[in-house]
């Protein structure tokens, strides 16, 4: 009875074994009847972002016993993965080690199979991403961009794209923007980048701490909401967005480097880039207000109003120059460091997933994204400092004449600022800023602005690191 047994075993064992044989080997699912324990849904193709999570699947209710151990059959369903990787790619995608799987009674045999044509596959799909589709030289692309670590070509797209992005994004073209960007790439360090012409710019429809808002839970999991590029016919009621709310960047990625640089993985990428332009940009405006300061206390403005509106655009400045010190030198650098060691050691491309992923975790968090409390109370200090700095712009304007941001030409041909040569011209220019700042300096509403802005400024610092002392310790 015994030997019947195994004899029916044996050949009932045989078509599922072949099915098995031609998954391992070969990366192909040919399962007429729907008893393998890998099924396909065809219809995903090789661009589709959920390609690798779910174009292939195991049905633990067809795993038979001989093969019942999840280490196995978590190979089993990655090496047939791989192996399709590989055949869609053009490298072939057979494995050099196909034999006869024949039934046996010792299982150990079965997995000694499966973990020689995993050893393959793994081996063979990660040396595909590595050396042919440069990987690592695409992440240290991507990290230039997304997380600003080369910051020239930034200066370059700002100083171009400035009055742009201070449209309302209902009147700006995204293609005028493209050619900027791509003008400010050539013009920088970036212009040796091989992969430059793949970085490319969006409008989002909403602003960077919305976007993240609306997929994040109050207790950090994804919600899956979905965030659209800007569609003008959809902001008919709501607040108004400029171009510096709505850009972010945007990275073209091929087959079969989207295995690692999915859409989701982009997203992550993208919330970063998001409030470090945030950051940057008013940043920017507070150097600007200091160019007009400037200005100011070198025509008489000495008064005791405008020092309190200097020292405090100074705060500003500095606290937002720490932040992205912070984030970019200690959080960035120090994570990126702790990936390069990592991507060393790996193995398979699950691998460098888990490895990369991690990489993006630890930005998110130390960049408090994933912390709905702090980052509203971050974000609401940074656009303290912004209201603060279009508000003293506006006063500070006074003392910054057209003629005198105009650069004109003397009789002698040479290029001058605004007949700067000309004594009397600069004694008349004196007299009307002294005036024009005691008017200020006397202006209550302007004095009390100023003490509302510092106020709120300090409680907003001193709201921020409460919090950071109570949730991160």
């Amino acid at each position: 009875s015994g030997r019947i047994y195994s004899f029916l075993v044996e050949k009932s064992s045989a078509p599922y074994l072949d099915m098995l044989e031609k998954w391992i080997y070969f990366g192909r699912v040919e399962d007429p009847y729907a008893e393998f324990m890998v099924v396909e849904k065809p219809y995903l193709a090789i661009h589709e972002d959920t390609y690798w999570e779910k174009r292939f699947a195991a049905r633990e209710a067809q795993v038979p016993a001989f093969l019942n151990d999840k280490v196995v059959v978590h190979k089993i369903l990655t090496t047939g993965k791989y192996l399709t990787v590989i055949r869609e790619c053009g490298e072939g995608g057979a494995c050099p080690h196909a034999k006869k799987i024949a039934f046996s009674h010792n299982d150990r045999l079965y997995a000694e199979l499966v973990d020689q044509a995993y050893q393959y596959a793994s081996e063979t799909v990660l040396r595909l991403l590595m050396d042919k589709n440069n990987l690592v030289d695409r992440l240290e692309s991507l990290k230039h961009y997304f997380l600003v670590d080369q910051g020239d070509w930034f200066v370059h797209f700002m100083d171009t794209a400035y009055n742009e992005l201070c449209k309302d994004v209902r009147g700006i073209r995204k293609e005028r923007l493209e050619s900027m960007l791509q003008l400010s790439l050539v013009t920088s360090i970036a212009a040796s980048d091989p992969f430059k012409d793949d970085v490319g710019c969006d409008l989002i429809n909403c602003t960077a701490l919305d976007e993240v808002l609306n997929v994040i839970s109050i207790d950090g999991l994804d919600k899956q909401a979905k965030v659209l590029p800007y569609d003008a016919s959809s902001a008919d009621g709501g607040p108004a967005l400029t171009g510096m709310d709505a850009f972010t960047l945007a990275y073209r990625v091929d087959w079969p480097l989207n295995v690692v640089l999915s859409k989701a993985t982009l997203t992550k990428y993208r919330w970063l880039f998001r409030h470090l332009f945030t950051y940057k940009c008013v940043e920017r405006e507070l150097c600007s207000a200091w160019m007009m300061h400037q200005g100011a206390k070198a025509h008489g403005a000495q008064y005791k109003v405008f020092m309190v509106d200097f020292a405090l655009r100074r705060r500003m400045q500095h606290f937002l120059q720490s932040l992205q010190h912070y984030l970019v030198m200690d959080v960035v650098e120090n994570s990126w460091h702790t990936f390069r060691e990592g991507m060393r050691q790996v193995a398979t491309v699950d691998d460098v997933l888990r490895t990369h992923d991690r990489f993006l975790s630890t930005c998110i968090k130390h960049f408090m994204l994933n912390d709905p409390q702090l980052l509203k109370q971050l974000s609401r200090t940074v656009a303290t400092c912004e209201k603060f700095v279009k508000y003293s712009q506006t006063k500070a304007e006074a003392f910054t004449p057209p003629e005198i941001e105009q650069r004109q030409l003397g009789e002698d041909g040479e290029e001058r600022v605004g007949g700067r040569g000309n004594p009397s011209q600069a004694r008349a220019r004196r007299r009307q800023f002294e005036a024009a700042a005691k008017v200020l300096a006397d202006d209550e509403a302007y004095v009390s602005t100023v003490a509302k802005y510092e106020a709120e400024f300090d409680d907003k610092i001193t709201l921020l690191l409460e919090s950071l002392r109570t949730f991160c310790i």
